[in-house]
């Protein structure tokens, strides 16, 4: 097998569980996944998107508005397990003065599966870039991934392995 093909698949294989476990454990309220799962996003954007991409929760516990910020490409990030319309709009009005000037374009990570659609009421979107492409989930990743050059794509496989036991 190409060497490319096994990480590809695995890294696939890894997000597919992730995802159920993720969805179970939330349906059963517990929500313990989804808050270290935003570190492991992190890691896995700063690899697939080159990005720098740190914790906004390390000096507040549950940070408002988002949990990721990038400030050299101007990036912040809400990673969530909840997809809905409602969620997207509770982030993006949870997003703080300060953070609008830090963060030119948001993004949300869905750790399940995104909706099929969003409607978005482009008066809820001023002082930053976001639309419906900036909503992401596992898939939407997983896809990034596979165009990776040969070095970011082992090291998003060492990561995922490393992470997803």
């Amino acid at each position: 097998m190409i060497t490319r093909g096994h990480f590809i698949g695995e890294i696939i294989d890894n997000f597919s569980e992730l995802r159920g476990h993720i969805e179970l454990r939330v349906s059963l309220g517990l929500t313990d996944l989804p808050v270290y799962a935003e570190n492991f996003i992190r890691d896995v954007l700063n690899i697939i998107e080159g990005r720098s991409l740190e914790s906004l929760n390390k000096t507040r516990s549950n940070n408002p508005g988002l949990d990721l910020g990038d400030k050299v490409w101007k990036v912040g990030i809400q990673v969530t397990a909840t997809s809905s319309s409602a969620k997207v709009y509770k982030t993006l009005s949870k997003i703080t003065a300060a953070q609008k000037l830090a963060y030119k374009k948001i993004i949300i990570v869905i750790l399940g599966a995104k909706q099929g659609s969003y409607k978005l009421d482009a008066n809820k979107l001023s002082g930053f870039s976001f639309n419906k492409q900036d909503i992401w989930d596992l898939s939407d990743l997983a896809r990034k991934s596979m165009d990776l050059d040969s070095r970011k794509l082992q090291d998003l496989h060492e990561l995922v392995q490393s992470e997803c036991m």
